[in-house]
């Protein structure tokens, strides 16, 4: 099996208090394993770095978009450890997303063989929309010319995972980019 299948992403998004209204940044909590996102004007959405075993492999027609309230305790709970201000934040929205993903946690950049002009860019592990102004240079190169002159694509290659020569990622965070 080349995919895993998807990997569903829950977020919780909450109000911050009249006291926490300033610009923030993103904030990534790489020991506790949670990042802290600024949303719209007065909310922060947080979000795990980890993935929880039950949200492997599920069925992308019809996993939950919803958060359930069991999800959203350790999210509140992780935002209070780093970020104590928020006791007096509200919860306001949640859903989850998926996310694609490889067995090596790389994404596959490159022509699909047997089936000509087919190119791909997929299984970024939540990290795709990041990379995509970089991806799509290296993909119109790739695609334009049949070969990426500014990177080293090989690990990307869609055949790695038949020949069993996939690279792990250096990092235990993946999913953050």
């Amino acid at each position: 099996v080349l995919f895993r299948s998807a990997s569903r992403h829950p977020v919780l998004v909450l109000e911050r208090p009249e006291s926490w209204r300033s610009p923030t940044p993103v904030w990534g909590d790489l020991v506790q394993g949670w990042y802290f996102k600024p949303e719209g004007r007065h909310g922060i959405m947080v979000g795990s770095l980890t993935e929880v075993e039950s949200d492997r492999n599920v069925a992308i027609e019809s996993y939950s978009m919803k958060t359930t309230y069991e999800e959203t305790v350790p999210y509140s709970e992780a935002i209070l450890h780093r970020f104590p201000v928020m006791e007096s934040g509200a919860a306001t929205a949640g859903w989850a997303g998926l996310y694609d993903v490889t067995p090596d946690g790389l994404p596959i950049i490159d022509e699909i063989p047997g089936v000509e002009g087919f190119f791909c860019a997929v299984g970024w592990n939540g990290h795709g929309f990041k990379t995509s102004p970089a991806t799509g240079a290296l993909m119109a190169e790739l695609v334009t010319t049949g070969k990426c002159t500014k990177y080293d694509l090989s690990i990307f290659r869609y055949g790695r995972f038949r020949e069993s020569k996939t690279t792990a990622s250096k990092s235990a965070y993946a999913i953050i980019g």
